[in-house]
């Protein structure tokens, strides 16, 4: 069985905003998705029925970060590029992307942190 994994060192790169990612605080994948299509026609009796589509979503992904207002968000520069996402243990991901959502929050006497949502687009890698 394997060993859980602790997110603690791990790293996340967007070629299109260098330096931005420096220091994230948390990653969230949205999933993979594939679509059912719907096989279902006049003869077929007692249930739907369906199969797997050809393509699958390879999903979003938001990464909190502690923010630099020196930096200019990715969203406002080049909008597409490879994210890539190195677990700290174990294994890469990457993909092509681009930025969907850019948002900042500042709150009293707490670290000003950002939240950056990327858009995979394409075949998903893992190594």
């Amino acid at each position: 069985m394997a060993q859980p994994e602790i997110g603690t060192g791990t790293t996340v790169v967007f070629s299109a905003a260098t330096g931005f990612l420096a220091a994230p605080l948390s990653v969230e994948h949205s999933g993979i998705e594939r679509a059912s299509v719907d096989t279902t026609h006049l003869g077929t009796s007692a249930a739907r029925t369906y199969k797997a589509g050809d393509l699958y979503d390879p999903g979003e992904v938001t990464v909190a970060l502690a923010f630099d207002p020196t930096v200019s968000p990715p969203i406002v520069g080049t909008p597409t590029g490879t994210l890539t996402i190195t677990y700290a243990v174990a294994g890469v991901w990457s993909a092509s992307a681009f930025v969907t959502g850019f948002r900042v929050t500042a709150a009293l006497e707490e670290r000003v942190e950002a939240e950056i949502t990327f858009k995979l687009s394409g075949a998903l890698t893992v190594t």
